[in-house]
């Protein structure tokens, strides 16, 4: 699928998980309800998502991301859908801590990452470079949450952020709640 204009995304794994009633964290799930997690890529598939992303949102378990890619490729599989690599913040804002990461999604197939709900761009920034250095003809979008008033957790101005982002050459693509 060729990247255009627009991407309709699925959305909110974490919540439509746990209104399923499953026993697990979405950590958990990824390796002990697996096909749970199949079946909600695939629903999401079938409602129109030209998008999915892996259920990698903030989790730093090596197994549990391996098997979180699995699933979103396996949801995928023979459909006219792109798998992305969900990156949010974890306990950490060291670059270090998320190169291991980002080197299992990549060695998993990944080739599209988000980063989502960051507080500010740098880390952002410095990730999405060491992304395109690895990862060759990846495509990265780079979202970030504000309050009402347009400030993120760590208190700063959201169209702050966003024009030091769109001048960045390795983000391709950005976007704000």
């Amino acid at each position: 699928m060729k990247i255009d204009n627009y991407l309709l995304f699925d959305g909110a794994m974490g919540t439509y998980y746990a209104g399923k009633n499953r026993p697990y964290s979405l950590s958990q799930a990824n390796l002990l309800d697996y096909n749970t997690i199949v079946s909600i890529h695939k629903e999401y598939i079938a409602s129109g998502a030209m998008a999915i992303t892996a259920n990698t949102f903030g989790i730093e378990n090596t197994d549990s991301i391996r098997a979180a890619i699995s699933a979103a490729f396996d949801a995928a599989k023979d459909r006219d859908t792109l798998v992305f690599a969900s990156i949010g913040p974890i306990n950490s804002y060291e670059k270090a801590d998320y190169m291991p990461i980002i080197d299992i999604m990549a060695k998993s197939g990944v080739t599209n990452f988000i980063f989502e709900t960051f507080p500010s761009e740098e880390l952002v920034i410095e990730l999405s470079k060491y992304i395109k250095k690895k990862t060759e003809g990846s495509y990265i979008i780079a979202s970030f949450a504000s309050d009402q008033n347009g400030y993120t957790a760590q208190g700063k101005y959201i169209y702050n952020i966003l024009s030091k982002i769109k001048v960045i050459r390795t983000i391709d693509a950005i976007m704000y709640e």
